[in-house]
């Protein structure tokens, strides 16, 4: 989709901005127009990506990229009837081979939507049960938790979670100021045990992040964990008549900007834990 080859500069965001807006935008804009012609029934669209799924060990997903997939599942919600497939092709290679994978996709009647090829082997996402064997992890008492979007819902359920360990520091940041129902509660939390502090910030905007992670470390010396659970609330992302792109791209740099300013910001201080929350659908 796209230029399926072209990378983005590790830690540009001036090109994950470019690539998504060729990327993302352009299946946005195309999701719109066949919105406006109502005539999707039983229309099938191939999304196609090079490298942007983690298949196997040692393979990173391209963090400019992975967003087509999520748009990719969430468009037979808005566009009844369409069959939507995200496949996605070997990282770093370019075959004869791969006209045939995609014809072959296309005429295929299984109802995997996310499908990645590498080399002659087709793997398709499943849900499968969780290893209940494995050693569950937990926080510890003295543990440095990094919580965003942390006056949410989701955020609280996670605070509440952390700071049933006793002695657990919380560093909550959001884009609210705090009001006294949102003092109350932290006051909640610290009557637990926890030591539990709150600074306003942007998660899109990368200074106000860095200079947070440096706070962190100054003080702290430590960061555990990280869990993000900022986004915008608007439950009309994807009309697809009326939403515009520029509306539509608010909602995701959170999550997008977001998660990768988060990266590049606790790199050095290495969380054993780095928590990404996403809607079901996507």
């Amino acid at each position: 989709w796209g230029n399926l080859n072209e990378r983005a500069e590790p830690g540009s965001l001036n090109s994950l901005d470019d690539t998504l807006q060729t990327s993302l935008g352009s299946l946005f804009h195309l999701a719109q127009a066949l919105g406006r012609s109502r005539q999707v029934e039983d229309r099938r669209l191939l999304v196609v990506t090079r490298g942007a799924q983690a298949v196997s060990l040692g393979e990173g997903p391209r963090a400019e990229i992975a967003p087509l997939v999520s748009l990719a599942q969430t468009l037979p919600q808005e566009l009844k009837g369409l069959r939507v497939r995200a496949v996605d092709l070997e990282p770093n290679a370019e075959t004869s081979a791969e006209a045939k994978v995609l014809r072959d996709e296309l005429q295929t009647t299984t109802g995997d939507v996310e499908v990645a090829w590498r080399g002659s082997k087709r793997y398709a996402r499943r849900l499968v049960p969780a290893n209940k064997s494995a050693e569950p992890w937990a926080p510890e008492s003295g543990g440095v938790y990094l919580i965003t979007g942390g006056l949410g819902g989701i955020a609280r359920q996670v605070a509440h979670w952390l700071a049933e360990t006793t002695g657990v520091r919380l560093v909550l940041t959001g884009r609210r100021e705090l009001d006294e129902e949102a003092r109350a509660w932290i006051a909640e939390l610290q009557s637990r045990g926890a030591a539990v502090e709150y600074h306003r910030a942007d998660v899109s905007d990368f200074d106000a992040v860095s200079l947070l992670v440096e706070n962190i470390a100054r003080q702290y010396g430590r960061l555990d964990a990280v869990f993000h659970t900022a986004g915008v609330l608007d439950r009309d992302t994807l009309s697809l008549r009326s939403k515009s792109y520029e509306s539509f791209r608010e909602v995701m740099r959170p999550k997008v900007e977001g998660t990768l300013h988060l990266w590049r910001a606790t790199r050095e201080l290495a969380p054993a834990r780095f928590v990404l929350f996403s809607s079901i659908s996507s």
